[in-house]
């Protein structure tokens, strides 16, 4: 830490460690701020098992029409497109995303339609 300032570095295999680092880092007593420069370096699985892997998750989720979402794969970046009735299930989708193995970015084409 240099005057209240606290940059992570480093890499993980998950985005939820990355997550939580940060929060770690940023109740420290005196951090003013966090720069979070973890890279998110796991291998990289077949673009067509990430597909399946999110959209069977967010069919799974009674909370998201998985149907009105669709979800594309590249050298671990998802995109996900298509409409959702809430936040709630923005984020969700969101969720189901990051939680599928080899992700280290996530595209967010989606929009809410009330």
């Amino acid at each position: 830490m240099y005057d209240g300032v606290v940059t992570l570095t480093g890499s993980v295999e998950w985005k939820y460690q990355c997550d939580e680092a940060d929060y770690v880092a940023s109740t420290i007593v005196g951090a003013l701020d966090v720069i979070n420069e973890i890279e998110i370096a796991s291998p990289t699985p077949k673009a067509s098992d990430v597909q399946d892997s999110i959209t069977n998750a967010l069919k799974r989720n009674a909370g998201i029409d998985g149907n009105a979402v669709s979800v594309t794969s590249m050298n671990g970046t998802v995109t996900i497109n298509g409409a959702v009735r809430s936040w709630a299930e923005h984020d969700e989708a969101i969720d189901a995303a990051w939680a599928a193995p080899g992700i280290t970015s996530v595209r967010d084409d989606m929009f809410i339609a009330y």
